[in-house]
C-alpha cells in the first residue's frame, strides 16, 4: 500500500462519522526533513461530528483538518523510518529522543503506534512544549491511544495535538502501523486485516 493509499484509508476510518464529507484530494507527497508529507485539499472543516452509541451525534473536539494534519505527520514518520520491524526498545528510544515530552519513559503500547507517538512528540516540540509539561501515561485503552499529561501553563495547541493523536489511533494498527480499524476480540484492539486474522 502506498503512502497515499494509507492516508485515504486512515482518513476514511477517522472521519467516518462526518456527514456530507467534501472530497479529500491528495495533491502531492512532498519530501521534508520530517519525512514524506502528504498534502491535500478538501475535506470537512469546522468541528468534528461524533456518533454516540444511542444514535445521537455531537459536535466538538479538534476539527477534521487537524486530524488530517495528524495523519500526514504520522505517515511521514512511518515512511521516514520504513523498517520491517520496530526495535524492541522503541519506546525507550522515543523517550530518549523526546525527553521534554515523554518525561517518565516512553509509551506503553504495541510497536505499531511508534510512529504515531513520535509524530505527536515532534508536533508538540514544534508548537512549543509548555512549562512544566509532563506525560503521566501513554497507553492503549479500548483500542485507542490515551495520552495523559499535565503542564503548569495550559496550551490549546498541545491539547489539540494530543486529542488528534488519540483520535487517529482509531485508524492505525497497534501491531504494525498500517491502516486498521477497531476490532472486538477477547479485548478491544485496533488492527489491520492481517493482524486481525492472526492469533494474539
Amino acid at each position: 500500500m502506498s503512502i497515499v493509499q494509507e492516508f485515504y484509508s486512515i482518513a476514511g476510518t477517522v472521519l467516518k462519522d462526518q456527514r456530507r464529507v467534501p472530497s479529500i484530494r491528495v495533491e502531492a507527497v512532498e519530501p521534508t526533513p520530517a519525512g514524506p508529507r502528504v498534502r491535500w485539499t478538501g475535506g470537512p472543516t469546522g468541528h468534528r461530528v461524533v456518533s454516540v452509541e444511542d444514535g445521537t451525534r455531537w459536535r466538538g473536539g479538534v476539527g477534521p483538518q487537524v486530524l488530517l494534519e495528524a495523519i500526514s505527520r504520522t505517515l511521514a514518520v512511518r515512511w521516514r523510518e520504513r523498517t520491517p520491524t520496530v526495535p524492541a526498545d522503541w519506546s525507550d528510544r522515543l523517550a530518549a529522543r523526546h525527553p521534554r515530552v515523554f518525561t517518565s519513559g516512553g509509551p506503553y503500547t504495541c510497536p505499531g503506534w511508534a510512529s504515531l507517538w513520535a509524530a505527536g512528540a515532534e508536533w508538540i516540540e514544534e508548537v512549543g512544549v509548555p512549562p512544566g509539561f509532563a506525560t503521566d501515561d501513554a497507553k492503549a485503552k479500548f483500542g485507542t491511544a490515551r495520552w495523559h499529561h499535565h503542564a503548569d501553563d495550559w496550551s490549546d495547541d498541545v491539547a489539540d495535538v494530543v486529542e488528534a493523536i488519540e483520535t487517529i489511533s482509531d485508524g492505525i494498527c497497534e501491531a504494525c502501523g498500517a491502516p486498521g480499524r477497531t476490532r472486538f476480540r477477547p479485548w478491544i484492539e485496533t488492527l489491520c486485516h492481517t493482524h486481525n486474522t492472526e492469533p494474539r
